[in-house]
């Protein structure tokens, strides 16, 4: 039996354009997408987190509290929602309940390196450096890249009366190796979409990235 496709409705177009925007865009447009998307399917947890998350980029603080909480009621609340949900208590100086919102991100995914260095960020405010080094530790062990977890680290070991510089020096050798990285992958793709020149070259423009990362290693080693 052949089944036909339903002809959309202009209110059909008009939930599609905003569940898009409510997803895709940010701060005053997401959040006015975002409602839209809400009014019309009150129980989709993706346009509260989305709210949520537009929310904290306009520091309304309090309006993502309640939309991350929402997502929690809904049964779909995942590492990342309580790590933001504890971001938005930690900028209302809620330390504690920050710090119980990481607990539960960490919890649900033990490798999330960002939640241990957000609930060090937590234990540091409230004066609780050893606790705050160890949360840093643990970021870094998970990710020897997190350049933020290092400098911060730096920042507690010098609060801790201890030397600083093997922290400082690595935050500052992440930081330059990634930037390396990121502007010549930015070249190499802004040369393939811009002049349709093969991709052959944009690899080859890869492969220098690469290089110049070799020489700031060989540089930082000497």
């Amino acid at each position: 039996m052949q089944k036909f496709a339903k002809t959309l409705t202009k209110q059909d177009v008009a939930a599609q354009s905003a569940n898009e925007l409510c997803i895709e865009a940010s701060s005053d447009k997401a959040i006015t997408a975002c409602n839209e998307a809400i009014r019309q399917n009150p129980k989709n947890d993706r346009f509260y987190g989305a709210r949520g998350r537009a929310s904290i980029g306009k520091r309304d603080f309090d309006q993502a509290i309640a939309d991350f909480t929402e997502v929690i009621k809904l049964g779909a609340a995942t590492s990342r929602t309580y790590a933001a949900r504890g971001n938005a208590w930690l900028s209302k100086r809620e330390h504690n309940k920050a710090i119980a919102d990481y607990n539960e991100a960490i919890k649900l995914d033990p490798q999330a390196a960002i939640a241990y260095e957000n609930r060090g960020s937590a234990w540091a405010y409230k004066g609780e450096i050893d606790k705050a080094i160890d949360d840093l530790n643990d970021a870094i062990r998970l990710n020897p890249q997190y350049s933020m977890a290092f400098s911060f680290r730096g920042w507690m070991l010098e609060k801790r009366g201890e030397d600083s510089t093997v922290a400082f020096a690595k935050s500052l050798d992440v930081r330059v190796r990634t930037t390396v990285s990121q502007e010549i992958t930015t070249v190499a793709v802004t040369i393939e979409r811009s002049q349709g020149l093969p991709t052959s070259v944009s690899h080859t423009v890869l492969r220098a990235g690469r290089t110049a990362r070799i020489c700031v290693d060989s540089q930082r080693d000497s």
